[in-house]
């Protein structure tokens, strides 16, 4: 239903005309002086007179009055002429150009329609559905017919989709019935910000409280798409109401996933690039019983253009993102020194000095500290110090240490940051038990600014202890400045090729998982996503970090299949110039819903 309106004319119309008692009549002052009618009118009654051709026909059918006489559309006015305009709302409706609706069925009882976005359903304002339903309807020959259609939707303004117009009594009754009841089964199909939990097409339910009434929503995923922007996916989604009577239960049981429709409108939030695109959930499917035949009614539709369009408009610029990161990522290892390909990939995880003697004496030199350790953790690596040169420099005041082991990186870097706290996670009691020393011993007085929390990569998002960590009050949420992590890395194969020494390390700590052993960056990319659709981990009004270790041999792996939704900011170089650390940056988001 588009509505068709010329370019309105730069002219001021404050204090233009003195306003009379009468409706619709104004007398010229002196700044219109001169003025013809027809420009007049359309400016000074626009919501009667909506075109060039509207405001001629009005002349031709003696609807305006100037001084009490029928005016032509090209009649000069004077100071202190009165203009009357007769026309009545209606009139304008029924000739307003464009003010089509699209039917898509109709009976003497009802009829189906097509709501696009930007239309309001009834109201007092002239460019309603309702009103366009009368002039677009047939009458109807029952003998409780309505004198205007009435809608039976829950749409608003912002979203398309159809909506059923009553035209007798008897039916908007029934019709409005089944609606409150849920019987008209209303299927939405939206575009929400990140990745949703679950199986594409896997039917999954959210139940909550929705301004008092317990609300029911079931919720398909449709398809999964790649995007620069928030969690580094969009989620296309069928969203269908099961319980409750709330125009916006979609949109607020969106958000209470974590995952709000990309819109400018309320209940929503806006995704970079495509801000001015309007509201991307629409009601593409209707089911109900008609009240009179009792007859099963069903409507499809079509996506709108435009939800392909930003899928493959955001796709676009992921895809340009990762080559940009990649070719900064080759460009690095190319300036490295001239080693063997063999060496570049594996030369510093077993250095001569790294036997298990740690083991035997129980500690091992870290960035300057000695640190107990045990059979239960990784001995700490000389190379692994980059990652806290790397934390120290961005003078963080929150640091979290994922697989925090002997607590070495945390503590290495608390211990450099006087006014820092951290929280390391490991899975293990023993590794926890063991952090706990070496936090007694590496931060002394200091040592209430270090907590160690069992968890693992997976289940960051459920951990209550993690996400109330530094907080004083009872609801507020612990924010991180800085993710630190040296993950597990190694395959089955690349273990076997080191040196008999380093089978005696824990082989959780060493392998990554998968083929090609980044499965754990995998891990910790999604539970990361996840944790930034329920706003937690990083207070999103600010930057934030996230520093990893890498092997020299798959920084390329990890760059193309992980933290996509991240800003690969800089790769920095272990004392052996191999590439060693990769720092993201997540740059804050200006949208965020409060």
């Amino acid at each position: 239903m588009k509505i068709k309106s010329e370019q309105r004319s730069s002219i001021s119309i404050e204090d233009d005309s003195s306003s009379t008692n009468e409706k619709n009549t104004v007398i010229i002052s002196k700044i219109n002086d001169g003025m013809k009618v027809g420009p007049f009118i359309r400016n000074h009654f626009s919501h009667l007179i909506v075109s060039k051709a509207q405001s001629h026909l009005a002349c031709k059918q003696g609807q305006v009055l100037v001084n009490g006489k029928v005016a032509k559309d090209f009649t000069v006015l004077h100071t202190g002429d009165i203009v009357k305009v007769t026309r009545k709302m209606e009139e304008t409706l029924k000739y307003k150009e464009g003010f089509k609706v699209d039917i898509r069925y109709e009976d003497d009882e009802l009829a189906v329609v097509w709501k696009p976005s930007g239309t309001t359903l009834n109201n007092q304002l002239s460019n309603t559905l309702e009103i366009a339903l009368k002039y677009n309807l047939k009458n109807s020959n029952a003998n409780d017919k309505l004198e205007n259609p009435k809608c039976v939707s829950l749409l608003d303004k912002a979203t398309s989709g159809f909506v059923i117009a009553a035209k007798t009594e008897s039916s908007y009754n029934t019709l409005m019935e089944d609606l409150k009841s849920n019987r008209i089964i209303q299927t939405y199909m939206g575009i929400v910000h990140g990745r949703i939990d679950g199986n594409e097409n896997e039917k999954q339910v959210i139940t909550s409280v929705l301004d008092n009434e317990e609300c029911s929503t079931e919720y398909i995923i449709s398809k999964l798409s790649k995007t620069r922007n928030g969690s580094g996916y969009i989620t296309t989604v069928l969203i269908t109401p099961k319980k409750g009577y709330n125009k916006f239960q979609p949109r607020k049981h969106m958000i209470e996933l974590g995952h709000p429709i990309i819109g400018n409108t309320r209940y929503t939030k806006q995704i970079a690039n495509s801000k001015d695109k309007g509201l991307y959930l629409t009601l593409t499917s209707l089911h109900f019983i008609h009240p009179k035949i009792q007859k099963e009614m069903n409507f499809q539709s079509p996506e709108p253009s435009k939800f392909n369009a930003i899928r493959v408009k955001e796709e676009k610029f992921w895809k340009r993102k990762q080559e940009e990161e990649l070719l900064l990522f080759e460009k690095a290892v190319a300036d490295s020194s001239n080693l063997s390909n063999d060496g570049k990939a594996l030369i510093d995880f077993i250095n001569n000095d790294q036997r298990p003697t740690p083991y035997i004496i129980g500690e091992k030199d870290f960035f300057g500290s000695q640190f107990y350790v045990n059979e239960n953790c990784l001995i700490p690596r000389k190379a692994t110090e980059i990652l806290v040169k790397a934390t120290i420099e961005l003078k963080p005041k929150r640091v979290l240490d994922l697989g925090t082991g002997s607590g070495c990186i945390l503590l290495s870097c608390l211990k450099n940051l006087k006014d820092a706290k951290g929280v390391g996670i490991d899975i293990s009691d023993e590794i926890l038990e063991l952090a706990n020393r070496n936090k007694n011993r590496i931060l002394g007085e200091r040592k209430d600014d270090a907590k160690f929390i069992k968890g693992d990569f997976s289940s960051l998002v459920n951990n209550e202890l993690l996400h109330s960590s530094f907080s004083s009050e009872t609801n507020k949420i612990t924010y991180f400045d800085v993710i630190v992590c040296n993950p597990p890395y190694l395959t089955d194969r690349e273990i076997k090729s080191f040196s008999k020494s380093i089978q005696y390390e824990p082989q959780l700590a060493l392998l990554g998982g998968g083929e090609k052993g980044i499965e754990c960056y995998e891990q910790i990319s999604e539970a990361i996503q996840k944790c930034l659709d329920k706003n937690l981990i990083f207070d999103r009004h600010k930057t934030n970090y996230l520093i990893f270790e890498i092997p020299s041999n798959k920084g390329k792996l990890v760059i193309e299949n992980c933290f996509n939704y991240l800003k690969l900011i800089d790769i920095k170089n272990d004392e052996n110039n191999l590439k060693r650390c990769l720092v993201y940056e997540l740059p804050p988001d200006k949208n965020i819903i409060k």
